[in-house]
């Protein structure tokens, strides 16, 4: 699976695929015992209402989902085989249209759990280059992961189109506020909206002047770039993890899976 799918459209699919499986044992004229095959549809059912409340918290889906399960009940007086196509239905439907951009993820931001990159955004004045090379980046890279800052990529777009396509890349930030550069706010701040984890630095004297909304964040405050270095690596490794290169999971889904 593509790790740039998001998160809800990965659980959609998990839950389909369960749904059919225990869909297909409650249809079967082989079924051992049919009770306990409706009591796993009714558990189904269930579970399915907690994951679209927690997915869909403008909840036009969650509540035509619930509709669904409501009017199915009234109108097969509960049968279960009939309120499970109906929801089955539903949540293809909605796979379909995440999956080819009709409508967005409206919880879980993208998933870039397997990225190998570490976007940076700072200023880019240049007394403040060995922060970035004998700081940032050693201290990142140590663990495994590629660290990227836009103007040393070279590339032919227009500059917050190329920023914002590293960020889309990338499994977290790393926005160092010293000199409160706008653009580090921005790019910080487009990274959060994303879902992606977003680390902040600053060197000492200058935290006093971050902005009142981001000061009660957790910031690493450093005076040298060999400083950084030993608190960023830490952090890093606590907070994220190093990095290793992940093989393809199991394929659960099946080849005729409809989204």
């Amino acid at each position: 699976m593509n790790s740039q799918e998001n998160k809800t459209l990965t659980l959609l699919r998990q839950l389909w695929v369960s749904g059919n499986k225990i869909f297909t044992d409650l249809d079967s004229p082989n079924s051992q015992d049919k009770y306990y095959e409706i009591l796993k549809a009714k558990r189904w059912i269930e579970e399915a209402k907690v994951y679209f409340s927690s997915l869909f918290y403008s909840s036009k889906f969650e509540d035509e989902f619930i509709h669904l399960i409501d009017s199915g009940q009234n109108e097969y007086n509960y049968n279960v085989e009939g309120v499970m196509n109906l929801l089955l239905g539903h949540i293809a439907a909605l796979g379909k249209m995440l999956k080819y951009g009709y409508v967005k993820d409206q919880f879980s931001g993208i998933n870039n759990d397997t990225s190998s990159k570490c976007f940076v955004a700072m200023s880019f004045d240049k007394d403040l280059e060995d922060i970035f090379s004998l700081g940032i980046q050693p201290g990142v890279s140590t663990l495994g992961y590629e660290v990227i800052r836009v103007d040393k990529v070279a590339h032919n777009d227009k500059i917050d189109s190329k920023i914002c396509e590293l960020i889309n890349q990338s499994r977290f930030v790393i926005a160092d506020f010293t000199r409160q550069r706008n653009g580090v706010y921005y790019e910080a701040g487009y990274a959060k909206g994303l879902g992606l984890p977003v680390i902040q630095t600053c060197e000492h004297s200058d935290f006093s002047n971050l902005h009142f909304d981001i000061k009660t964040i957790h910031t690493i405050r450093y005076q040298t770039a060999a400083e950084l270095k030993n608190l960023l690596q830490d952090h890093v490794e606590k907070s994220i993890g190093r990095y290793s290169p992940v093989q393809e999971p199991p394929q659960f889904l099946k080849e005729d899976m409809p989204f």
